[in-house]
């Protein structure tokens, strides 16, 4: 799949992030403070997040996310040295350390891993699954500034494999990503088509109905609809049907209950026209 997603809970806030290397985006979805969700695309090759699954450069265009190793900054041709044996959270551990500098962040740091000693604990996985990484080090920030870093990881409910399906890696539903690199085309339309439509006014909190057919070829639009109620439409709640004759311009729009045909010119501003000016 080449992406990567972290659900985050920090400080009781709610985040969502996504890595999306095939299209080399970032995206970050936090909440909008009215009950819904904001979402930002950045350059993922230029975002430091980036160092959570790593950046393999592939070529010009195309980029991969880490081995599994490598995400976790383990093997993969670190030198591990293993120390022995250990007791986290109450589990029996296998524990290796590495010495690691990162050129990216310019950091040099000592990694801790702990992994479940499966001769001594059985896992849910039957993996020797990852029970904490300790990562402390020294950042440099330019030629004369640097700073300390001290990062514990807890892992928790470890499993070898992806629970559910794709949608680990959509954003949030009703989320919209400003920006966002489109990476599914617009499914193409047929040259005719009839459908019918349910449509929600949230404003007057009202619903309509509306069926139409449009003819590409014929340059020919019908629609039937009934107007809500607080409309104050002179048809009132009755059956309305207009059809659009674009090889004309003309607009015919019947009271199918009372058998009444009016013309009219079709409107600059309906739904179905658009300027050719």
């Amino acid at each position: 799949a080449n992406m990567a997603a972290v659900h985050q809970i920090d400080n009781g806030v709610e985040g969502y992030y996504f890595y999306m290397y095939n299209s080399n985006q970032f995206l970050t979805v936090t909440p909008d403070g009215k009950g819904g969700d904001l979402c930002f695309k950045q350059d993922l090759s230029k975002n430091e997040n980036r160092e959570m699954f790593g950046l393999t450069k592939t070529n010009a265009t195309s980029d991969r996310i880490y081995s599994t190793y490598g995400a976790l900054h383990f093997r993969g041709g670190i030198n591990q040295e293993y120390t022995g044996k250990d007791v986290i959270r109450g589990i029996p551990v296998n524990y290796w350390r590495s010495c690691q500098y990162w050129p990216e962040m310019d950091a040099t740091s000592t990694v801790d891993w702990y992994f479940a000693d499966t001769t001594q604990w059985q896992t849910i996985s039957e993996y020797a699954a990852p029970v904490r990484a300790h990562v402390t080090g020294k950042r440099w920030t330019n030629a004369t500034s640097s700073y300390d870093y001290e990062h514990i990881y807890e892992f928790y409910d470890f499993l070898p494999d992806i629970t559910g399906q794709d949608s680990h890696f959509d954003v949030p539903r009703n989320t919209y990503c400003f920006s966002e690199t489109n990476t599914k085309p617009i499914p193409a339309m047929p040259t005719a088509y009839t459908f019918n439509a349910e449509m929600l006014d949230m404003n007057s909190k009202s619903i309509s109905f509306i069926r139409e057919e449009y003819d590409n070829k014929t340059k020919l639009m019908l629609y039937d609809y009934r107007d809500a109620p607080t409309a104050n439409s002179a048809f009132g709640t009755r059956l309305v049907r207009q059809i659009h004759d674009y090889n004309t311009g003309v607009a015919y729009v019947i009271d199918v209950l009372r058998q009444i045909c009016t013309t009219t010119l079709i409107s600059k501003t309906g739904f179905d026209d658009v300027s050719v000016d």
